[in-house]
C-alpha cells in the first residue's frame, strides 16, 4: 500500500509504513496498547528542565497529585483472580492449585514477596528433582552393553590430547582390536579368542 490509497481523514493500521524498506516491514507490527498510541501520564514534568523554566499553577496540582497516585496503599497489588484465570489456560492452573495454595496461605504471615518465592521454589523442586533423580538412576544403573540394544547410555572416552612437549608424546593406545564396539561382551562368557575359535574348528573337523 502506499500512502495515496489512504484518504487525509483515514486512520492508518498499525505498523504501517509509507515506504517499506523490505518485505517484513510490510507486516503490521505487534501494539502492546491495541493499536492506540500511548500517552504519559506524567507530563512534560518528567523532565527536570521543563520544571525548572516554571510551573503554571494547574500543572504544579497536576504534578503533586500524580506524585500522590504514585503511592500504594495497604491493600496493594491487588489480585483479581479473573485476571489470573484471563492469563493462564485451565490445564496450568490445575497444575499450579496446590502451590497457589501455598502462596494464599502463607502470604498472612510471610508476606507478598516471601510468598511467591517459596511457592516458586516449591514448584521448581516438584518438576525438577523427579527428573534428576530418574536421569541419575538411568545414567548410574542403566548402562547399554551388549545385552539389550533399545536402550540405555552409550558412554564412550575419548583419547587425551597430547602436546609433542608432552612426557607421553606419541601417545599409544593400549586397546586392542577386540576392545572397541564390545560393549561389555569381551568380558561375558560367551566371548571367545580367535586362538579359541581355531582350535574349535580343528576340533570339530576331527
Amino acid at each position: 500500500m502506499t500512502s495515496e490509497q489512504f484518504p487525509p481523514y483515514a486512520e492508518k493500521p498499525v505498523g504501517y509504513y509509507d515506504k517499506p524498506i523490505s518485505y517484513w516491514q510490510r507486516i503490521p507490527t505487534r501494539s502492546d496498547t491495541g493499536g492506540v498510541v500511548p500517552m504519559l501520564l506524567e507530563g512534560r514534568e518528567k523532565f527536570m528542565q521543563d520544571r525548572m523554566r516554571g510551573m503554571t499553577p494547574e500543572r504544579r496540582a497536576y504534578r503533586k497529585q500524580w506524585l500522590h497516585d504514585q503511592v500504594l496503599s495497604h491493600r496493594e497489588p491487588v489480585e483479581v483472580p479473573q485476571l489470573y484465570e484471563e492469563l493462564h489456560n485451565p490445564f496450568r492452573r490445575l497444575l499450579n492449585y496446590p502451590f497457589r495454595r501455598l502462596e494464599l496461605a502463607l502470604k498472612p504471615t510471610m508476606g507478598v514477596n516471601w510468598a511467591y518465592l517459596l511457592k516458586c521454589l516449591a514448584q521448581l523442586s516438584f518438576y525438577t528433582i523427579p527428573f534428576v533423580y530418574a536421569s541419575t538412576y538411568v545414567i548410574l544403573y542403566c548402562h547399554h552393553d551388549w545385552t539389550h540394544n533399545t536402550y540405555g547410555i552409550k558412554t564412550m572416552w575419548a583419547k587425551p590430547v597430547v602436546q609433542p612437549d608432552d612426557p607421553k608424546y606419541p601417545f599409544t593406545s593400549t586397546k586392542v582390536y577386540d576392545d572397541y564396539a564390545s560393549f561389555g561382551f569381551k568380558y561375558s562368557p560367551f566371548y571367545k579368542t580367535p586362538e579359541q575359535i581355531r582350535a574349535e574348528e580343528a576340533k570339530a573337523k576331527y
